[in-house]
Formats: structure tokens, C-alpha cells, sequence
């Protein structure tokens, strides 16, 4: 499988090192956020290098 963002994502919840643990998050692959629940969330954004994290 190729090291891509979703492969980065399943690897983060399979090995509990999520990016931003406790908080209820949203995880995207870029910038449109598509699915962005009503509430306050924490964004975790999916970059060329990782994740970028963005709080409410």
C-alpha cells in the first residue's frame, strides 16, 4: 500500500497515536473538509507530511 493519507490515518487509529486524542475529530483528506459535522470538532487535515491539527 502506498504511503498516502489514508494509509497515514489507518496506521494512526490501528496504533491508538491519534493526533488529537479525547477530542471528537473529523478526518480529511484536504482543504474542503466535505462531511464537517455541526459542533465543535477538532479538524485533523491531511498534508503532504502528515496532519495538521485545527481546533474549533
Amino acid at each position: 500500500m502506498p504511503y498516502t493519507p489514508l494509509f497515514r490515518s489507518v496506521t494512526a487509529v490501528t496504533t491508538r497515536t491519534l493526533p488529537a486524542d479525547g477530542a471528537r475529530q473529523h478526518w480529511v483528506g484536504c482543504e474542503r473538509r466535505c462531511g464537517r459535522p455541526q459542533g465543535r470538532v477538532v479538524d485533523v487535515v491531511a498534508t503532504p507530511t502528515g496532519y495538521r491539527i485545527e481546533e474549533d
